[in-house]
């Protein structure tokens, strides 16, 4: 059978025999992905979120912390919403609609996502330090989500005036 396989597929089993560490690469974060996924939708927080956050949470130096307290605020929609908030009304006043559209669809849509997953996954923030600051349940990351809808948004609008 695998050689039958072999003769009628040979240009496919070739790419993966040339591919075999990404293959197993792949294969490896999509059982991660899938893992984490079932600690995710059981409401529970896993072995890999704990020592992941844990190791974080300990090893990063004190004056790195601000930096990261940065990051974290602009994928926040304090920083997201005002740049989007600014970046429509210019667009519009560049005669550039569709653009404009788009980055206030795309990031409307991110939040809408987000709102909608964190109200019916309803994951628990893990209790290794203080969250309550932080809006909603812990799944899915808002500030990813959010941040790549408004990013690619703008990449589409800068991309539409290139030749």
């Amino acid at each position: 059978m695998t050689l039958l396989f072999r003769r009628r597929n040979c240009g496919l089993c070739a790419a993966f025999e040339r591919r075999k560490f990404l293959t197993l690469a792949l294969l490896t974060l999509a059982l991660t992905a899938i893992r984490v996924s079932d600690d995710v939708l059981s409401g529970e927080t896993g072995p890999i979120d704990k020592s992941v956050l844990l190791f974080i949470h300990c090893g990063v130096p004190a004056p790195m912390v601000s930096f990261f307290q940065a990051v974290t605020f602009s994928g926040s929609a304090g920083f997201l919403f005002p740049l989007v908030g600014l970046g429509v009304p210019v667009l519009l006043a560049l005669q550039k609609r569709w653009e404009a559209q788009l980055l206030a669809a795309s990031s409307a849509t991110g939040f809408l996502i987000v709102f909608v997953i964190k109200a019916t996954v309803g994951r628990a923030r893990p209790a290794l330090w203080a969250t309550d600051w932080y809006w909603g349940s812990s799944f899915p990351s808002g500030h990813t989500l959010n941040t790549a809808a408004v990013a690619t948004a703008f990449v589409l609008c800068i991309m539409a005036d290139s030749p």
